[in-house]
């Protein structure tokens, strides 16, 4: 498992750019608890259930096989929309979800953009770990984030 901030991290370039300045457009999503109810019953359904799961988790997780879109958060800031990338996911739960990537990410807090346009959800989340995985496409890093709360 590669650690974020380890010294075998640091050495892997990083899948998000770094960002020179901030980005003077503030986007603000207004979250209702309609919102919220339509959303953790989604993942509740596509995770069929309550059941609990291996490796410590408190939330089954299931497969979650489509792109999304996540993007570095600096200084609790929520991020732009341009800076903003599209991941392939893996697996996703009330609590977190996963998703391949090239590389480690450059940040331990991210928003995520999850759903479709028009009817974007934004969520803050943590990047929790990161292992190295093999794919058809070559070495990629999976990484395990939970959701922290509505943007």
């Amino acid at each position: 498992m590669v650690e974020v901030g380890s010294p075998r991290e640091r050495r892997l370039p990083h899948f998000f750019p770094a960002f020179a300045e901030k980005s003077p457009r503030v986007f603000a999503v207004v979250a209702t608890l309609e919102d919220d109810v339509d959303f953790y019953t989604l993942v509740h359904h596509l995770c069929g259930g309550s059941e609990a799961s291996r490796n410590r988790r408190a939330a089954a997780r299931r497969p979650f096989a489509c792109k999304q879109w996540v993007a570095p958060v600096f200084r609790d800031e929520t991020p732009g929309e341009e800076a903003y990338a599209a991941v392939q996911c893996r697996d996703i739960s009330t609590s977190g979800f996963s998703y391949v990537a090239p590389f480690i990410p450059q940040r331990e807090s991210i928003s995520v953009r999850l759903g479709l346009p028009g009817t974007w959800l934004y969520l803050a989340a943590r990047v929790t770990n990161c292992r190295e995985i093999d794919t058809e496409e070559g070495p990629r890093v999976l990484v395990g984030c939970q959701f922290l709360s509505r943007e």
